[in-house]
């Protein structure tokens, strides 16, 4: 729009994403779906799909978004910290050259719960910590009732070992 010869107002050009980006995108979005569902076979499977494709196009949001997914399978279906690690470490590697707030807190968050379950309590905090002011920037009210929750998880283990060490310890004599 012109008013008086200047332009005050532009629409902005439509921005289409080559097909395979939107392919790589939803088979992305299709694999999280899939794990809330519990569908943990089909998630693998999609994700796997979005990532080989989000690498191939260079994409690296669609990759952060399938290796988020693959951690989640390895974690909740595979029970394996290990793979679930690896798969959140190259998610927040990817997400922090992305600068992806909200995608950094949900990672940590993640990464938070497999150093609880080695019981590396100290690590657990600093990466809670990390998450907590991530999400109180930008504002993720879901992210901060997750990160609360999770980040009281290092203080509930430690706490609870140190119980039943003193419990097991008085039960020996």
């Amino acid at each position: 729009m012109r008013v008086g010869g200047e332009v005050v107002w532009q629409v902005p050009p439509l921005s289409v994403p080559h097909p395979a980006v939107a392919r790589a995108k939803a088979l992305a979005h299709a694999g999280l779906i899939a794990w809330e569902r519990l569908d943990f076979g089909r998630s693998t499977a999609l994700s796997e799909e979005a990532l080989a494709l989000s690498r191939e196009l260079g994409y690296k949001e669609g990759a952060a978004a399938a290796l988020y997914s693959l951690g989640m399978v390895a974690i909740y279906d595979q029970m394996s910290a290990e793979d679930a690690w690896s798969r959140f470490e190259e998610c927040l590697v990817l997400r922090r050259e992305l600068k992806d707030e909200v995608g950094m807190a949900r990672t940590l968050q993640k990464m938070g719960l497999i150093m609880v379950m080695r019981r590396d309590f100290k690590r657990a905090q600093a990466v809670y910590e990390e998450a907590t002011g991530l999400v109180q920037w930008t504002g993720d009210k879901v992210g901060r009732v997750v990160t609360l929750w999770l980040g009281g998880s290092p203080l509930w283990a430690w706490a609870t070992t140190k119980v039943w060490r003193v419990c097991a310890g008085k039960a020996l004599t």
